[in-house]
């Protein structure tokens, strides 16, 4: 699989794993994808495509985007897809889902 651009968000931690490398490629190459199917196209075990996509999720770069009936199945699977990226807005401060701007949460602490 090609890897497209990696993400805009600021690194915090450790780096990136090649787990979250090849979810985020899939995630943005063939859209949502339940997370059976998106260990298949990555080719990772099970338990540590599921344990890389709890961490995605956690920090915001994945979101659950939806559940889907499977044929032949009584049971409904989570759609997972990439984060949408946080638009900045006229200060510069981005906003969005996993964005919190530390200075206005200080300012309103302060007050």
């Amino acid at each position: 699989m090609t890897q497209g651009p990696p993400l805009t968000r600021p690194p915090m931690g450790r780096p990136v794993g090649e787990i979250r490398n090849l979810m985020v490629s899939a995630l943005r190459e063939q859209g949502p994808l339940p997370m059976r199917d998106l260990a298949a196209i990555t080719q990772v075990g099970y338990d540590a495509a599921r344990w890389t996509l709890k961490r995605c999720v956690g920090n915001g770069v994945v979101v659950k985007a939806g559940a889907e009936k499977r044929a032949h199945s009584k049971k409904w699977v989570v759609l997972y897809d990439l984060a949408p990226e946080p638009e900045p807005d006229s200060n510069g401060v981005r906003h969005g889902h996993g964005w919190v701007d530390l200075g206005r949460v200080v300012a309103d602490w302060a007050r």
